[in-house]
């Protein structure tokens, strides 16, 4: 889950393009397998959040962009 995103950011997982910020509003959940990911938000051409996460079977995460 995304926390403070808007249509201005670009969302990857594991170095892969997934979706606009507004693709993901407060309270949607994006489905991934468990184990260890990388987030990565970009806004123009600069990454804002680089974050390391382990998600667990059946775990939900929240990823907030301060």
């Amino acid at each position: 889950r995304f926390n403070n995103v808007t249509a201005d950011h670009r969302i990857f997982l594991d170095g892969k393009f997934i979706g606009m910020g507004n693709d993901y509003p407060s309270g949607r959940v994006l489905a991934v397998p468990s184990g260890p990911h990388v987030v990565e938000i970009a806004q123009g051409n600069a990454i804002v959040l680089h974050q390391k996460v382990f998600i667990g079977a059946g775990a939900t995460r929240a990823i907030d962009l301060q």
